[in-house]
């Protein structure tokens, strides 16, 4: 589980899921909002998930739903793309998180 303290990491050498807080201006009045991305090392460009919350907890469910899955293999580096249809529709349909981390709504999971 990710901590509590500073910038939280998950790092396994080849993924990396982290949480930290940034400060932005909206108005003209400074807000501190929570950030969390995924990326591949080595891919990093390619492979940003990125998405930003107003609560920490928020964030903290993002960045263990990406965890989650990437454990469970549902995501992959871009060099080990899906090798047939079947297992591009079984990737998509075991996924719990949406491109940008967020997890799915209940009537996407219905769709599926």
């Amino acid at each position: 589980m990710l901590g509590d303290s500073g910038e939280n990491v998950r790092d396994d050498g080849v993924y990396v899921v982290s949480v930290y807080l940034v400060e932005d201006r909206l108005r003209g009045q400074k807000r501190t909002r929570w950030r969390c991305d995924g990326f591949y090392k080595g891919h990093r460009a390619s492979t940003v998930t990125r998405s930003t919350f107003s609560l920490r907890d928020a964030a903290l469910a993002c960045a263990e739903a990406l965890w989650a899955d990437y454990v469970a293999g549902l995501h992959r580096a871009p060099d080990t793309a899906p090798k047939t249809v079947g297992e591009l529709i079984d990737r998509f349909v075991a996924q719990t998180t949406a491109k940008k981390g967020r997890l799915l709504s209940e009537k996407t999971g219905r769709a599926k």
